[in-house]
């Protein structure tokens, strides 16, 4: 599509985006943190995923470079603290700080390694990044030893069985790779077990389970199975049980009362399927334990984990709509508790093409802009949500519409280019009262004859408000429309547990 009336006039202080138009470059730490927080596996409209993570790491390497003991902190932070929906960035630049920082930050580094990479499929990951970055020395075989070594056997033996393979690495690899040394009996066998090599003696009691399951031949057999071991107190998960034998709605409806929080969101869709709700009270159990806070609180659960369930649960499965109002509850508690500014705010969701490109969870930038702005209007009384590309519009859900029917609802809209400066100019054509504007968008704003800082100014001005605007990055491009030397301006990283918080303090702030 040809449009006219590109942003032409670039100033000084401003850079040129990936779509052409004009924004500021985030400062280093900034970038750091959107990047932790977003991650780029999935790229955006102009820049590709691998082009995104290589810019990021030249980013990652600068900051290293800086201040690595605060690279590690931030790391930690986010990573330890749930804040970003994948641990997958956070364990790269662990992996970075573990190659290009001195020898003190190694070892910082290494002995972190258990707390960022918390299960094997993270430290999977982690050493395929890794991998690509250096070689294994004695530190990395010393910090790979002792995440194995360090854990109680029943931990490590959860592991072993629970994740036996990702990214083309398995157990096997990275043992021999590193060469834990066993400081008991029964962690050589676990060792042993999961290279292979194990022939007899004590073994953890969930391994033990997990070799019991796998001669299970038929599902009434695995069912007494699984009730006898919660019977005795055992620890059973449904990675344990023999694949073919678990398409079975009373395998589920047994294991149900033990499912861990995010265990239970990502197979939703699979019990729905099964008819694993229609037994008993399994309903309404699900019900009450996917809305208690303490649950919500203590699994670490990232609101977007319970979007992708969300999103999962579509229309055909025939959902009931109080089970969707039970998850848009856990959703927006997955924030803890956003205090209402009382200000007049607009939040103005970027629904330009760029903003359309799928994350690899199963929604869009612009999806996940709609979640986030419902948990802002949520406890707003003065908030207008409005949205644009190179138009400005209303949004096509209501204040009341739920979470659900509100994100499917700009699926299939008609995107199209990207001016980041409509909804300053249009409050200002409008004479609309705003305090603050939160725009979710990804910052590729090219269309139109005004820039967004040029906007704030008129809107300022001819208002006379002092109007703030809050930018929620969506994906993890280094370039931002607010404006780093006006005090009124605040970038946040999209996805974060935090920014909804973040931007009530920021707006009441003086």
């Amino acid at each position: 599509m040809n449009y006219r009336g590109l942003v032409r006039k670039i100033e000084s202080d401003e850079i040129v985006n990936n779509a052409g138009g004009a924004a500021f470059q985030l400062n280093k730490w900034q970038q750091l943190e959107r990047f932790i927080v977003i991650g780029s596996h999935r790229g955006t409209y102009y820049v590709t995923p691998r082009k995104l993570t290589m810019d990021n790491l030249g980013n990652i390497i600068d900051c290293i470079a800086e201040d690595a003991d605060r690279v590690v902190s931030l790391v930690l932070d986010i990573s330890d603290g749930g804040k970003a929906p994948s641990n997958d960035p956070a364990l790269l630049v662990l992996a970075a700080c573990m190659t290009y920082a001195d020898l003190k930050i190694k070892n910082l580094a290494a002995s972190l390694l258990p707390k960022i990479a918390r299960t094997a499929t993270h430290l999977f990951h982690f050493l395929e990044y890794v991998e690509q970055l250096r070689g294994w020395g004695r530190l990395l075989r010393r910090a790979v030893a002792n995440w194995y070594t360090d854990k109680p056997v029943e931990s490590l033996g959860l592991q072993v069985v629970k994740y036996r393979s990702r990214d083309g690495w398995t157990h096997r690899d990275a043992i021999r790779l590193s060469h834990p040394k066993p400081t008991s009996e029964i962690q050589e066998n676990l060792l042993k077990f999961a290279i292979g090599k194990y022939e007899s003696g004590v073994l953890p009691d969930i391994v033990n389970t997990y070799l019991e399951a796998s001669k299970i031949t038929d599902s009434y057999s695995l069912v007494g199975f699984i009730h006898d071991k919660i019977k005795a107190g055992k620890y059973i998960t449904w990675e344990l049980l023999p694949n073919h034998l678990i398409k079975d709605k009373y395998v589920w409806s047994e294991l149900l009362p033990v499912l861990p929080y995010t265990a239970m969101l990502r197979n939703l869709r699979r019990m729905f399927g099964y008819g694993t709700f229609d037994i008993g009270n399994n309903f309404e159990y699900a019900k009450d334990f996917l809305t208690n806070e303490r649950n919500i609180y203590t699994s670490r659960v990232h609101p977007m984990a319970i979007l992708s369930a969300i999103s999962a649960l579509n229309t055909d499965m025939l959902v009931s709509s109080d089970f969707m109002d039970c998850l848009e509850l856990a959703f927006f508690t997955a924030f803890r508790n956003v205090e209402p500014t009382n200000k007049r705010m607009m939040l103005a969701l970027d629904v330009s093409g760029s903003m359309a490109v799928h994350y690899s969870n199963g929604f869009s930038p612009i999806e996940a802009a709609v979640a986030m702005a419902k948990v802002t209007q949520r406890v707003e009384k003065n908030a207008l949500v409005k949205m644009f590309d190179h138009r400005f519009s209303d949004v096509p859900f209501k204040q009341d519409d739920g979470l659900y029917k509100s994100v499917k609802s700009v699926i299939g809209l008609d995107f199209g280019a990207t001016d980041c400066a409509l909804p300053m100019l249009e409050a200002a054509k409008h004479s609309w009262p705003v305090d603050a504007f939160v725009v979710y968008t990804d910052s590729e704003t090219w269309y139109g004859d005004v820039t967004p800082r040029e906007a704030i100014r008129r809107y300022r001005n001819t208002m006379g408000i002092p109007a703030k605007l809050i930018v929620v990055g969506m994906t993890a491009t280094d370039v931002t429309i607010a404006d780093p030397n006006d005090r009124g301006m605040l970038d946040c990283a999209g996805f974060d547990t935090q920014t909804p918080s973040v931007i009530s303090w920021f707006v009441n702030a003086s």
